[in-house]
């Protein structure tokens, strides 16, 4: 009996005992595991939190920062890209090529359009350019857009030579002054108001004087092409070659008043930078001088010159010349002989010379004889117009006449 009252002792402990295992692995266990893992998590959370409440601390750092970046962003872009407007472009063009001796035919413009860049809002416009002329003054024309810091890259160019073998191995061209043709894509690129304000590059205004005032003076380069704008910016020093005095003009009695045609582009000298004081003018270089220092208007529906007997001299003119030509007569500056020609080509006499004189400004009471004296009392010179005024008048003459007209 004791025996067995023993076993079943022993038997229920053993029981006792697996249910308390079975207990803490079953149930007990998982709940402390549960436990240990909400309490890592609660660990995790709390530091995800204070991580939190230390970035939400940051944000105003991180937004002061950021409008610090953004302007120190645009300051930089807008010394390399500004916002200009498609107008200043196009005057820009104009600019550079009125100081160029490249012609161009052709120029086509394309809109702004965005340039597909992710991390700037920016807009590309393509200008598109044909030209003509030698390597050397090529050359110097892209130079102006290289030189300009802002905005503009040459996105392609393409340049082959003339037909008389001056293109070497390699494209290079043997001599500077050989001609080549090609086209150039010039880029303009900009970015928008967000991180450059409106950047004009050019001011326009009303030239109340304009017509009157007087085109001899030494002007600036970036102002005395034109007459209703002007170039305010900073960053372009456009392409115009340096006056350098006429080789033939040296203490010849014109010396000074032909620095100041040659200083504002009136007048060049040839591959010598020859004047030739004493050499004559034909009709249309005096026309085309002065319509470089009076610039004449054009007329609204001009009447062609093909009227005029001798048209066929007027036609074979370029392009530039026939258009000048064309001013000059619509605007009444220029008539015909009584013969109904031009004579373009014929050398202009003083007497002719008196004629025209009284058409510009400051001219109307023009005489040769009064202005030969005046011309004998400054630079004791005496004109052969005072005894003879259908004489050839003389390249000197002519612009000294010119530079009275507007003093």
């Amino acid at each position: 009996m004791n025996t067995n009252a023993r076993e079943k002792k022993l038997l229920f402990f053993l029981l006792i005992v697996v249910v308390i295992y079975l207990s803490y692995n079953f149930l007990i266990k998982p709940q402390l595991e549960k436990i240990d893992n909400m309490e890592i998590e609660v660990i995790a959370k709390e530091t995800l939190l204070t991580e939190m409440q230390l970035a939400e601390a940051m944000i105003p750092k991180l937004e002061s920062e950021n409008e610090e970046l953004k302007m120190q962003l645009q300051t930089e872009l807008s010394q390399y890209l500004g916002n200009i407007e498609q107008e200043d472009v196009i005057l820009l063009i104009n600019e550079i090529l009125l100081r160029s001796e490249v012609p161009v035919d052709s120029i086509k413009f394309s809109e702004f359009i965005s340039t597909g860049i992710e991390t700037i809002d920016a807009e590309t416009m393509s200008v598109g350019l044909h030209l003509e002329g030698t390597y050397k003054d090529v050359l110097a024309l892209l130079s102006s857009f290289w030189r300009f810091d802002q905005n503009i890259f040459v996105s392609s160019l393409s340049l082959s030579g003339n037909e008389e073998g001056e293109v070497i191995e390699g494209g290079l061209i043997d001599e500077l002054d050989s001609n080549v043709t090609g086209n150039a894509v010039i880029d303009f690129m900009r970015v928008n108001d967000e991180y450059a304000a409106n950047e004009p590059i050019f001011k326009w205004f009303l030239d109340e004087v304009y017509d009157v005032e007087n085109p001899f003076l030494i002007r600036d380069r970036n102002t005395f092409f034109n007459s209703n704008y002007y170039y305010i910016g900073k960053d372009v020093e456009f392409y115009n070659k340096e006056y350098v005095p006429f080789e033939d003009t040296r203490g010849h009695w014109i010396e000074s008043v032909a620095n100041i045609f040659g200083e504002n582009g009136y007048m060049v000298g040839d591959e010598n930078n020859l004047f030739y004081p004493d050499s004559t003018m034909t009709r249309m270089e005096f026309v085309i001088l002065v319509d470089k220092l009076y610039r004449w208007p054009i007329v609204e529906n001009p009447v062609e010159l093909t009227t005029f007997l001798d048209s066929d001299l007027v036609l074979a003119m370029d392009t530039n010349e026939y258009k000048i030509l064309q001013k000059a007569v619509n605007s009444g500056y220029v008539v015909g002989f009584d013969d109904n020609t031009l004579r373009p080509n014929d050398r202009i006499t003083y007497s002719e010379l008196e004629y025209f004189s009284k058409r510009v400004p400051n001219g109307e009471l023009f005489n040769w004889n009064e202005f030969a004296t005046l011309l004998q009392e400054e630079v004791d010179f005496t004109s052969k117009g005072i005894d003879n005024p259908n004489a050839f008048a003389t390249k000197a003459e002519i612009v000294y006449m010119l530079y009275d007209l507007n003093r």
